[in-house]
């Protein structure tokens, strides 16, 4: 039986991270994969057991919080499998870490992305985990030959429709939520963005894309993507994190036929296009590779 997301069920809780950098250090354009990795380095110290070097054949996989909220699959969600099964194809990577904004002096800013009540109850762990990211660095600054490390100034809670800030950590304290977080972003306010877009009855739409992005196409990329691609890929990661992290269905037949409308009656616009390649360092090859086909 599929059962609907009520309209004030929490969906998405996005943390706000203000920090200051310890030393004058050359950011580029863009740390995202850094960011990415010193992520899923410190949250991976912080909760697991074995302490080995790999996750093969571990026995926690079901039930560790580095599974569920950075390699998150089928795996670690069993009610998934009927549907997803053990294929690389069902893997999604639900969690968002937003590229650093550098502000005034040596203070940025970046953003994360929680999933669900379950990811919402590791709050406090997370938050360690990024006090943790400081510690770290994000890369190597070529000018000053060491490691990026900073310091967590405060994390808040912020919802992007409705402006509302909640503190979640400031002045080196956690801020343990009561019932939940007022900021936390709800099905139903999902689903009012969407039909007031879709009332309007657009016939051109402008995307910006905020961070490099690779949309895949009948198994390829695809440059420039299509509204109907982007709409497939959107669609194909709220289906995951209703199966994996809401345990619910997030469409009803009303929504799907406003996507449909949508998708035949408007053209998209994409400004400044330009195709290009990221570096990240894979931990298999210890070594730095490039990842093409981004946008």
């Amino acid at each position: 039986m599929v059962i609907l997301l009520r309209d004030d069920h929490p969906l998405i809780r996005v943390l706000r991270i203000d920090c200051v950098f310890d030393n004058d250090y050359y950011v580029p354009g863009w740390l995202g994969t850094a960011i990415r990795g010193v992520f899923g380095y410190s949250l991976r110290k912080e909760v697991c057991i074995t302490r080995k070097k790999s996750c093969r054949g571990c026995p926690y996989t079901a039930r560790c919080p580095y599974k569920i909220i950075f390699e998150t699959s089928s795996r670690s969600f069993f009610g998934a499998m009927s549907k997803v099964g053990y294929k690389l194809v069902g893997i999604t990577k639900p969690y968002t870490l937003t590229n650093i904004i550098v502000r005034e002096g040596l203070s940025f800013n970046f953003e994360l992305n929680l999933f669900g009540g379950y990811t919402f109850s590791q709050e406090a762990m997370i938050v360690n985990v990024i006090r943790r990211m400081g510690e770290l660095g994000l890369g190597r600054c070529p000018r000053t030959k060491e490691r990026r490390k900073f310091s967590v100034l405060r994390i808040l809670s912020v919802n992007p429709f409705t402006k509302e800030t909640d503190i979640v950590f400031g002045e080196g304290i956690y801020k343990s939520p009561i019932d939940g977080r007022p900021t936390d972003i709800t099905r139903g306010l999902i689903s009012d963005v969407a039909e007031d877009i879709v009332s309007t009855e657009p016939r051109l739409l402008k995307m910006e894309f905020l961070t490099p992005t690779m949309v895949i196409a009948r198994g390829a990329p695809e440059i420039p993507p299509s509204l109907s691609s982007i709409l497939k890929n959107i669609t194909r990661k709220i289906l995951f994190l209703s199966e994996y992290f809401w345990n619910s269905s997030f469409f009803d037949a009303d929504i799907v036929n406003a996507i449909k409308r949508v998708e035949e009656n408007t053209r998209i616009e994409i400004s400044n296009i330009k195709r290009m390649a990221i570096s990240r360092f894979s931990m298999k090859k210890a070594k730095f590779v490039k990842i093409r086909d981004f946008i």
